[in-house]
């Protein structure tokens, strides 16, 4: 009984002290964790609100000291127990009563910043006072060097840890008007100081022509900048002299000081808001050409399938106000893509990023380039067969004859061009027609005439092939295998109506396709354009090598294809046919509507003509499409004028 009544005792005694002893291990594992935790562990920082081309910059700057970044959702409050520092961005933050709540609940445990608040409730900074100055400093300066003394600070100084330890340097002061370079350090407030900086550079061209290159949102210090800093290699790469500016209140006081021969305007709002019409007289004044080339607030291939292309506050800030300034040539060259740490950042289109250096090339060669050896394309519109030319209040025949000599007499090659202007409409009404198939006999004796010019099948087929993928099907699904059949000569090949003066060609632009409401496919349809409107814009970019194109006279069809309403793609109709040369749009003034289209859809810069002062009353609605199928009659002839007199007959 009692050796039985000693054994409960001990295992008693035993169970006690093995529980003490766990109890132990338990509490020192807990205390050693917490120490850990407290003086070795990793710092855990928390981005909220952040676009991911923001955090990209952070995660960047992360990687020096044991720090671990982690972008969260404001909806993801939940978790915000488990980060040492929450770094939330202000701009746009909607938060729920029930989020403000968990944020201030956090606030007195963590370390929590809300930066750049937009609204006073959410102003929440628990940062310990003597350290609110110099973490604004490096977080308002921002930068890669910035970012990562806030990170070594955080760790070092406020968390007063112990391993992976990196002492911070002191905030690197980026004012609000400042030049930048490659390198992190490279930031100038003055012309003279980059300047001779930049030409220590072995990327400094002493003779090439300077391009500025005014930043803004996303800018180069708050943000990724993997495609600022390709645009400005790019551009250093083709010779220019390159001043990229990150600038609020300056913009106009360096590009004075600059005088470049172009500006690159990476655009969100006006060039220069707090001088708007002074920099705009000034850029007059010199000649200097802007370029807005735009970055797609989304990922490459959402971009691509966008029926839209850009929209909502995007539209009015990066391409509304920058034309208010005269910009031209909202191009895409920049989109975003997951990078290898899974952050979606801004970089560039290669292939985007070639044509349009081609497009600031050549601008530029024509404002320094002789005129004899300038070559120009001028496309006019007309309805099919021998029918009058039509632009909205201008009278085509007489105005392209009256330009075609002004051009000649500042120098342009116009060699053959007519004195007489009854010599010169009569050319243009024999060489510069438009066909359509159900004028087989016209298109045929046309096609056997010396008046067109002809790309050779296969040389055809080549340009077709080398549009963006697919597109050539799209064509060859509609009209054919390529060229097609319709205007094909099978020895020479598809032909485009043109009359050649020299450096000179003026072209008809061919119906964008088929059918028997001229108006509704010159106003757009959603297929593509047949081959030989495709044709007109390969023979003038390839074969006769234009310089500059001009569209002359309210209005063609170019920038009514299909596809994106702003912000093209390769896969776009307007950016694939054109492609990267200069383009100048004639449109009368009072049609602002469709110019717009015009500048946006096709990179036009636009010439305006003002109205005539008198006109004619007209007739409306239907009345008006009689009488102009009726003086339509009268000008044509043969199957275009047989199809014309049913087209009247059914609309009486």
């Amino acid at each position: 009984m009692s050796d039985t009544l000693n054994l409960k005792i001990k295992a008693q005694l035993f169970n006690r002290k093995y529980g003490l002893t766990v109890l132990s291990l338990i509490v020192l594992i807990l205390f050693g964790t917490y120490l850990f935790n407290r003086y070795f562990g990793p710092t855990r920082v928390a981005l909220v609100n952040y676009q991911a081309f923001q955090a990209a910059k952070f995660a960047q700057a992360e990687q020096t000291g044991w720090v671990a970044i982690e972008q969260l959702k404001p909806e993801a409050f939940s978790d915000l127990d488990d980060y040492d520092f929450i770094l939330i961005f202000g701009r746009g933050l909607k938060l729920t009563a029930l989020q403000l709540d968990k944020l201030k609940q956090v606030s007195q445990s963590s370390y929590v910043l809300v930066d750049s608040a937009m609204n006073p409730a959410h102003n929440i900074n628990s940062i310990p006072e003597t350290h609110k100055n110099i973490v604004s400093q490096y977080l308002n300066n921002a930068g890669l060097k910035n970012y990562k003394n806030l990170l070594r600070y955080f760790r070092t100084k406020i968390q007063s840890k112990y391993l992976s330890i990196v002492e911070p340097d002191e905030p690197l002061i980026i004012g609000e008007d400042s030049f930048f370079h490659f390198s992190p350090e490279a930031i100038f407030s003055e012309l003279n100081e980059y300047q001779a900086y930049y030409e220590q550079q072995n990327s400094f061209h002493p003779d090439g022509k300077k391009i500025a290159l005014l930043t803004s949102v996303p800018g180069p210090f708050n943000a990724n900048r993997e495609h600022i800093d390709a645009l400005i290699k790019r551009l250093e790469q083709e010779g220019y002299r390159v001043y990229p500016i990150a600038s609020r209140h300056r913009r106009l006081q360096f590009l004075q000081q600059i005088e470049p021969d172009a500006v690159v305007f990476m655009p969100h709002g006006r060039l220069h808001a707090q001088g708007a019409k002074q920099a705009i007289q000034w850029l007059k004044e010199k000649n200097i050409p802007v370029f807005s080339p735009l970055s797609v607030f989304k990922e490459y291939d959402n971009w691509l399938n966008d029926p839209q292309g850009y929209s909502g506050s995007l539209l009015s800030m990066n391409v509304v106000l920058p034309e208010l300034d005269g910009a031209i040539a909202p191009y895409v060259i920049n989109a975003q893509f997951a990078n290898k740490s899974g952050y979606t950042i801004f970089n560039v289109i290669p292939e985007r990023l070639e044509k349009f250096v081609d497009l600031l090339n050549g601008f530029l060669a024509l404002k320094s380039g002789a005129n004899q050896h300038k070559k120009i394309a001028i496309v006019y519109f007309r309805g099919p067969g021998k029918n009058a030319l039509v632009a909205g209040n201008m009278e085509v025949s007489r105005s392209l004859f009256n330009t075609l000599h002004r051009l000649k007499s500042e120098a342009y090659d116009l060699s053959g061009l007519p004195d007489d202007f009854t010599e010169f409409e009569q050319q243009l009404n024999q060489q510069g027609v438009v066909m359509t198939p159900k004028g087989k006999g016209l298109s045929q004796v046309f096609v056997q005439s010396d008046y067109p010019a002809f790309i050779p099948s296969e040389t055809y087929r080549q340009w077709c092939q080398s549009l963006a993928h697919a597109m050539c099907e799209q064509i060859e699904k509609q009209y054919g295998t390529a060229p097609g059949s319709f205007l094909v000569d099978d020895s020479k090949g598809i032909a485009v109506a043109r009359l050649q003066y020299g450096n000179v060609a003026i072209l008809p632009q061919p119906l964008p396709g088929f059918g028997d409401n001229t108006f509704q496919l010159v106003h757009g349809t959603d297929k593509a354009p047949p081959h030989t409107y495709a044709a007109a814009y390969f023979w003038l970019r390839h074969a006769f090598s234009a310089d500059a194109v001009i569209h002359f006279g309210t209005h063609g069809s170019l920038e009514f294809t299909p596809k994106k309403q702003i912000a093209l793609s390769q896969k776009d109709w307007a950016d694939a046919l054109l492609g990267a040369i200069p383009h100048f749009y004639i449109y009368t003034m009072s049609n602002v509507g469709e110019a717009i289209i015009a500048k946006r859809r096709s990179y036009a810069t636009i010439l305006n003509h003002l109205t005539p002062p008198f006109t004619v009353a007209g007739l409306q609605s239907e009345s008006k499409q009689l009488s102009d199928r009726i003086n339509e009659y009268s000008l044509s002839q043969g199957s275009v004028q047989a199809q014309l007199r049913l087209d009247i007959i059914e609309r009486i």
